[in-house]
């Protein structure tokens, strides 16, 4: 019997990645709406006169009819889809499209430790790697021995923040070998003053939106997140923080937005240090946008990838890239379905 081919091989386990990101997709949105729907009728319930729509007319729109267009109940208010055309908006549906066309290599920007790999052997900007716990083999690979205080470490596999945690340098060893999945132990990052102004609190990062388009790689959107006192030093937008926008040529921020079951609100200072953002340029904007395009170059593989960007003094620096990067923390600010029509997003689906 002929041996498979080491392309072979990669495929199979890629389709294997796909279809399990598949059921995982459609699990999570069962649960989420589930999750969900409790809450929002509780919201709806003490204060769905702010919507300017009927009680009736919510419940059928946000339970059935955007559901049967794709959005989740989630999407529906966050992109405000009771006022909003849908039409603009890309909804959560064809993520799994997108998960589609990044078909090949998938793995390397599941598994933080091979895009970590990938971005130091292309000399690309990004903290240090420490160290890496293999959990089947109960061994710590050390890379980099750092004169630091603290560490970052997180899990191989995840996202959300879940998993993040803040060390200091002699203690992560004992926390790794207690853990049943593998983990990275990266540098910690000293943020840019501009952004520790804002709040200090989390590590804020840039996320940036780059396609492939016509054999050549643009930046769709860039939002700045930034965490809160509630969100526990991570910035995620899920968990409370803010999501920020910021005008795509020139990088001055305009207002920032929190997710709908953290308030729905708007603002122009940051709502704990009272730090007024609106208006401000983010430094090293010009150097941000190079980063992720020039990273981009590394992973021709993908056809979308959200990159989160930290900022330091002396520029920035890659934390993570994202196949699936989460639209509803950019479409908070705008849909931006019709930018991705004459692309691999939606051309997919044509044929």
């Amino acid at each position: 019997m002929k041996e498979e081919s080491e392309f072979q091989k990669i495929t199979k386990h890629d389709h294997l990645i796909h279809l399990r990101e598949y059921f995982l997709v459609l699990g999570t949105g069962l649960i989420g709406w589930a999750y969900e729907a409790p809450f929002i009728i509780k919201i709806l319930k003490n204060n769905y006169k702010k919507y300017n729509k009927n009680l009736f007319s919510l419940l059928w729109n946000a339970f059935i009819k955007y559901q049967l267009l794709g959005f989740t109940l989630s999407e529906y208010f966050e992109y405000q889809l009771y006022k909003n055309d849908y039409k603009n908006y890309v909804p959560a549906i064809d993520l799994i499209n997108d998960s589609k066309i990044n078909r090949m290599s998938v793995d390397l920007l599941i598994s933080k430790y091979k895009f970590k790999k990938r971005l130091i052997e292309n000399n690309i900007s990004t903290p240090k790697l420490i160290a890496y716990y293999n959990h089947k083999e109960k061994k710590i690979y050390y890379y980099e021995k750092l004169n630091t205080e603290k560490v970052i470490i997180k899990p191989n596999r995840g996202g959300g923040g879940r998993g993040i945690k803040i060390l200091k340098y002699d203690n992560y060893e004992n926390f790794v070998k207690k853990m049943k999945k593998d983990y990275l132990v990266e540098e910690y990052i000293k943020q840019h003053s501009f952004l520790n102004k804002i709040f200090d609190g989390s590590v804020n990062s840039i996320r940036i939106l780059t396609i492939k388009k016509n054999d050549d790689f643009v930046i769709l959107k860039t939002i700045l997140r930034t965490g809160r006192k509630t969100t526990k030093g991570v910035d995620n937008f899920s968990k409370g923080g803010l999501s920020i926008d910021i005008d795509l040529e020139t990088g001055i921020l305009k207002k920032g937005k929190t997710h709908f079951k953290h308030g729905e609100d708007e603002y122009e200072r940051h709502p704990d240090t009272g730090f007024k953002f609106y208006g401000e340029k983010l430094p090293f904007y010009n150097e941000l946008k190079k980063l992720a395009l020039t990273a981009h170059k590394c992973f021709p593989m993908f056809n979308m990838i959200g990159w989160d960007i930290a900022l330091t003094e002396k520029g920035p620096v890659i934390i993570e890239g994202n196949r699936t990067p989460g639209f509803f923390v950019f479409q908070i600010h705008e849909g931006f379905k019709s930018k991705l029509i004459d692309t691999i997003f939606y051309e997919s689906k044509r044929n």
